[in-house]
């Protein structure tokens, strides 16, 4: 019996080592591997990708953009860094928010005359998980209506302190009226900032250091002797300023900002794991994680 059947799997076997020893002559250095993931079916079944960020608290809390503020240099954050901007007030506090109103000039088109520049703003109040937020997502958008999108920067709630996001200053050192006017809408020789522990906003102080209190910033100018605070929203991908924001996406009544995980939608489901930081003795086991699924992309529909 057993030699019947080693007679009728010798083929098989031959045929096996011949391919292992074929497979064993190929040069490691010629064999190419796939850029793209494998896909079974002819390709029509989605991938699949987990998302694990280790997305704690001093990811949020921390400053994104290192260094003194320059124009020379490009700052990352939701705001278009050569575009000028005007700050709208209100008295309900979710409807005050940055909106565009021109285009940067000066030798590096980062400068404004009369108004906020956007690439200060990204130095001055970009957490470091707001760009994570706009490479994935397109940004935090607490307004997305058909026609209009504002993004929001991630909440400060003073874990960490001035440690991780101390406070800001313009110039540095010393003074420098040329550089505060080019980036804000003050006259001023310097200017201090505050983001730790105040949210959504920014504090901030015309020739003067102490940032613990602030009144709130209704627009225009202001002179020194006081803190003031604003809301850090700003308004996107309108259609009259977009250069620069290449991560807008027309649709059917504007544009969005978009991020990797709309751009791939259609071809990819998409998952987040994480972890609770719960050091209750009453937790037994891990925590259920939301069910897979599919970004529903909307360019065409009139509600999106």
């Amino acid at each position: 019996m057993q030699k019947t059947l080693r007679n009728r799997f010798r083929p098989l076997f031959k045929g096996f080592w011949g391919t292992a020893a074929f497979l064993l002559t190929i040069n490691p250095a010629l064999a190419e591997l796939s850029r793209m993931p494998l896909h079974i079916g002819g390709g029509n079944v989605p991938g699949n990708m987990f998302l694990v960020p280790s997305v704690e608290w001093p990811t949020i809390n921390s400053l994104a953009n290192l260094g003194p503020y320059t124009p020379a240099r490009e700052f990352v954050g939701y705001f278009n860094s050569r575009v000028c901007y005007e700050y709208v007030y209100d008295e309900q506090e979710s409807e005050r928010h940055f909106k565009p109103v021109s285009y940067a000039s000066g030798r590096h088109q980062r400068e404004c005359s009369g108004y906020w520049s956007g690439n200060f703003l990204n130095w001055a109040a970009t957490q470091t998980v707001d760009p994570f937020r706009k490479v994935l997502t397109g940004g935090y958008r607490v307004r997305d209506t058909a026609t209009e999108t504002w993004l929001e920067k991630a909440r400060h709630d003073n874990q960490g302190g001035a440690s991780i996001y101390p406070n800001r200053r313009i110039p540095e050192h010393g003074s420098d009226a040329s550089l505060v006017s080019g980036a804000t809408p003050f006259n001023a020789s310097s200017m201090r900032m505050r983001i730790h522990g105040l949210g959504n906003e920014m504090r901030f102080r015309l020739e003067g250091e102490d940032v613990s209190s602030g009144s709130t910033y209704t627009g225009g100018t202001v002179g020194p002797g006081q803190a003031y605070d604003l809301s850090v929203r700003v308004s996107v991908c309108v259609s009259e300023f977009m250069e620069g924001e290449d991560n807008c996406v027309r649709y059917a009544n504007g544009y969005k900002p978009e991020g990797l995980i709309q751009q791939h939608a259609e071809a990819i489901r998409f998952s987040v794991f994480g972890y609770l930081n719960d050091s209750s003795a009453n937790r037994d086991g891990g925590v259920r994680a939301r069910k897979n699924g599919s970004v529903r992309k909307c360019r065409t529909r009139t509600a999106c």
